[in-house]
């Protein structure tokens, strides 16, 4: 008997005994066919060690250790139709399929098509003497197949391979009826195993009915399916995805080892009837030589204790029943974490550099501390900023030379004075605006959200002027109060967002939708700052200025625009 036919899962769905079984013709159907698609997923998922050969185990056996996640976790109470246990053990199949060539007809020609491997080429290209042309286009490929093989799950049960001599066509699904009834479902089952959480409840919170040639009350509830999928797949950790021999003859990368390392250790996590935590541990203590095994262990568990948490308060929030496991056992701190995972002669404490009071530390270094009494930088920083928006999209849409705006306005309300820098760049997305841009150090150009918004961007030949993430911040110079309108170009009106800092940086920013009054019209983005100072007064920044360059502000502002790439500035 196979591993997975021994699950709650699947034997509450098909190992009914054909005696009392009043659906044994569609049941014995979708039995049938899983068990060939099985088949053809096993060839496709044992060719992914030969592309990703660091990557630890993501053969069958992988896949059919997500029907026992996937009961543990969802517990005594979770059942699921044979529809929604097809849908789920198809998305179980073919969720990593794509990180192997082998599952794309065309081989490496298809990876070498999309954005993302000519973008990562433009990058390693760019590090000289670091890589041979040769290891580029591999390191390229390899980041492609991690990057794509979550979307490609979506397309897989369509995709056909040809047999050169007969001209025969082959599917992960052989049958027909059901590759087109049920395909799509899994498909974006699988890719959301790489989606956020809340893209679940927009995208899955519905229950779909039953093919006609099934029993009225096999509907599939697609978001519990989705949810299964995402937690059984980020909890199969233990021994079996990191065998000892395998190891040895693999020899992984340094970057690679410790994922092997301390999965080899993991014994099967269980979920006591006691407890509503999953339970991991280890039959080997780490010594001192595996510490960095044991840190990714516990940071690892970390994100697997989000992720069921993440997935609980969605099944609360969508009405839907809960699953028996809601995180993970003693993840809290590294101490409590040593008592199931066990170490040798050292104390895990946890000593990584953090920054406990961000807001303090921009206060020390994001303003006269790293600037200086230069009151003309936030300017210079906003402006830069602007040019690398309006390049990015210049570039992206192959305008001409000269196209793109920068408008600079010094203006006065019931607040008090103000300076607003606008442009009609790229914009900003939501992940954006609650990624990158309060990211202190941190940088969106060449990051791989990035890339994923503007995949080719890179291959353009695009490098921003910015380099670090701690420009933005100069703005708190002039003002405590900060508020950013942006609207990614591409989108429509009604997608322009307002980022209100309303009491400078010690207190969390308000992100909401823009009015109509406040839309973008052209895309792009537009900063205005309060300013603490009158801007004519003794400490205000055009006085300041001209005391500073001992010159006219009209000098000084031509100083700052020749210091930026080229974009037109309408002062």
């Amino acid at each position: 008997m196979l591993t997975f036919e021994n699950t709650r899962l699947w034997k509450t769905s098909f190992a009914v005994s054909s005696n009392r079984d009043r659906a044994k013709e569609p049941r014995e159907k979708l039995k049938v066919a899983f068990y060939k698609f099985r088949e053809h997923a096993a060839l496709l998922a044992s060719e992914i060690a030969r592309d990703l050969p660091d990557f630890t185990v993501h053969d069958i056996t992988h896949l059919d250790a997500l029907w026992e996640m996937a009961s543990i976790i969802g517990g005594p109470k979770c059942s699921l139709t044979p529809t929604e246990s097809f849908v789920l053990g198809g998305a179980f199949l073919i969720h990593d399929l794509g990180m192997g060539l082998a599952a794309y007809p065309d081989g490496v020609d298809t990876i070498r098509r999309h954005p993302r491997w000519a973008d990562t080429v433009a990058v390693l290209s760019k590090l000289e003497n670091t890589f041979s042309d040769q290891d580029i286009q591999r390191r390229a490929t390899l980041e492609a197949l991690r990057f794509l093989h979550a979307e490609y799950a979506e397309k897989l049960a369509f995709v056909s391979w040809e047999k050169d001599d007969t001209n025969d066509r082959y599917f992960l699904i052989d049958e027909p009826e059901l590759r087109f009834e049920f395909g799509s479902l899994i498909g974006r089952i699988a890719h959301s195993h790489w989606w956020s959480v809340d893209k679940l409840a927009n995208e899955f919170n519905k229950i779909t009915g039953a093919p006609s040639w099934c029993p009225n009350n096999w509907t599939i509830d697609q978001l519990k399916i989705a949810a299964l999928m995402r937690v059984a797949d980020a909890s199969h950790l233990d021994a079996r995805r990191s065998p000892s021999f395998l190891q040895a003859i693999r020899r992984p990368s340094a970057d690679a080892k410790e994922h092997w390392d301390f999965q080899e250790r993991l014994s099967q996590p269980q979920l006591p009837l006691h407890t509503d935590r999953l339970i991991y541990t280890s039959l080997r203590p780490f010594s001192w030589e595996k510490a960095g095994a044991w840190w990714r262990c516990f940071d690892t568990l970390q994100m697997v204790d989000f992720e069921l948490r993440q997935v609980d308060a969605l099944l609360i929030g969508c009405g839907r029943e809960r699953f028996a496991a809601r995180g993970v056992a003693n993840v809290e701190n590294p101490e409590r974490l040593s008592e199931l995972i066990q170490i040798n002669e050292w104390i895990p404490v946890d000593t990584k550099i953090q920054v406990t009071d961000v807001a303090r530390l921009v206060r020390r270094i994001g303003g006269e501390q790293l600037y200086g009494p230069d009151h003309l930088v936030p300017l210079r920083e906003l402006i830069q900023n602007a040019s690398d928006a309006i390049r990015a999209r210049r570039i992206y849409e192959n305008l001409p030379k000269e196209w793109g705006d920068i408008w600079i306005e010094l203006g006065k309300d019931e607040d008090g004075y103000w300076i607003e820098v606008q442009d009609n760049g790229i914009g900003m997305s939501k992940s954006v605006l609650t990624g990158p841009l309060l990211d202190f150090g941190n940088t969106y150009w060449g990051s791989s959200l990035m890339h994923e918004e503007y995949p080719g961007l890179s291959s353009l030949e695009y490098e921003a002027t910015g380099k670090y993430g701690i420009g933005f911040f100069s703005v708190f110079m002039w003002g405590e109060r900060v508020r950013i309108v942006t609207r990614p170009y591409r989108e429509g009106y009604q997608a322009t967002q307002v980022l209100d800092f309303r009491d400078g940086h010690s207190s969390r920013p308000l992100l909401m939708k823009a009015t109509s009054e406040e839309w973008v019209r052209d895309g792009g983005t537009k900063i205005r700052v309060w300013l603490k100072d009158d801007p004519y007064g003794p400490e205000g920044f055009v006085t300041q200025a001209r005391l500073y360059w001992q010159s006219e502000l009209r000098w000084a502002e031509g100083r700052i625009l020749e210091s930026c790439v080229r974009g037109y500035v309408h002062v």
